[in-house]
């Protein structure tokens, strides 16, 4: 078994970067999570994101927001990452650095131009139905979804074989997508938040448990 690093930077706060952080905490590691934005798990509820960095915090993971990395280094046997946060810099030291984030979509030498296909750097432009600008090529999963799931991009492949094979006329925006973060304790979310809400606006009603 690979020896768990006595040190370990993770940057990146979103759903990945937390869990990973949190687990190797939890497993022996002494963790530092890094993220340039204001809080952890950005896209979550506001109030479920503050619960899990207070638990985090209280497994012992060192979290700092608001940060910029300057450089990365081998200094005297060490790995270490040069910060700016709160106007202040500082180094730290360690003896893994995980980098979780997020993905960038692979479309370059596939001939999307020739084939009249456009796309940006979100990925390929589809339609309701999954269909690109190239009206006989559908594309499905994380090159095409803001959902980055493997039940996402499942759910988008079948409305595409549906489509295109079938002659069917489902579309990708009646897909209520659920989702988990496996930290503890866990946050998920099926549909809207509030802000989601409010973007598109609609009416809603905060519940609350007593």
């Amino acid at each position: 078994m690979t020896e768990l690093p006595r040190r370990l930077a993770v940057i990146g706060a979103g759903p990945l970067g937390c869990e990973l952080a949190q687990c190797f905490q939890r497993l022996g590691s002494r963790v530092t999570l890094i993220t340039d934005g204001a809080e952890i798990l950005p896209r979550e509820d506001r109030d479920a994101a503050q619960i899990v960095h207070r638990q985090m915090e209280k497994d012992g993971v060192r979290i700092i927001a608001g940060a910029n990395i300057q450089r990365a280094e081998i200094r005297d046997g060490a790995k270490n990452l040069t910060l700016t946060a709160a106007d202040q810099q500082f180094a730290i030291a360690c003896d893994a650095i995980l980098v979780s984030v997020g993905r960038t979509p692979n479309v370059e030498n596939l001939g999307l131009e020739a084939a009249g296909i456009r796309y940006s750097a979100r990925g390929v432009e589809v339609d309701e139905r999954l269909r690109t600008t190239n009206r006989r090529v559908f594309a499905a999963g994380d090159i095409c979804s803001r959902y980055k799931f493997t039940h996402a991009a499942d759910a988008m492949a079948r409305i595409v074989i549906a489509n295109a094979l079938f002659f069917a006329r489902r579309k990708v925006t009646d897909l209520v997508i659920p989702w988990c973060t496996y930290t503890d304790p866990e946050v998920a979310h099926v549909g809207f938040h509030e802000k989601d809400a409010r973007a598109a606006g609609s009416t809603w009603r905060q519940l609350r448990r007593r």
